[in-house]
């Protein structure tokens, strides 16, 4: 069988990778109890893991049948964009054990912002702390997370 849309199988198998990461990242969180009724913290993150799982499945069932190029489909040149991002994220998801949370957000967000084109360094660093902040705040105040 020929793949007729490369870049839609190419996104397939980018988001069958996540979707595994995110799987495999969740295997260390502990189940607080095995019934159905307390579905435990790794529920979430493995049921969005699972609907990436799926979409990526149906998306290279596209690119093997669809001789069109989805809507969503960008030139080459555009999608080589996002290769810098998910490799930020991953750093992200990596280096936050040894930093910490508030200062790999900060350098995250700093970073990402210089990616997109800011150069007012004032602005960038203004976002960068608030954002980081504001995220720590709602984690540690509304959702009562602990950050060891």
């Amino acid at each position: 069988m020929k793949i007729k849309s490369k870049i839609d199988f190419v996104v397939a198998l980018l988001l069958l990778g996540v979707s595994w990461l995110a799987v495999v990242g969740t295997t260390d969180i502990s189940n607080v109890t095995q019934r159905i009724e307390m579905m435990g913290p790794a529920f979430l993150p493995r049921l969005m893991a699972a609907f990436i799982a799926v979409c990526a499945i149906l998306l290279m069932g596209m690119s093997f049948i669809s001789k069109e190029p989805t809507q969503l489909q960008q030139p080459l040149s555009q999608v080589k964009n996002l290769l810098p991002v998910a490799l930020g994220m991953l750093a992200f998801i990596y280096v936050i054990k040894y930093l910490g949370f508030i200062l790999t957000t900060l350098v995250f967000m700093a970073g990402f912002q210089l990616f997109l084109g800011e150069r007012n360094w004032v602005k960038l660093g203004t976002i960068s702390l608030a954002f980081s902040m504001v995220i720590y705040y709602i984690f540690t105040v509304f959702l009562r997370v602990q950050f060891t």
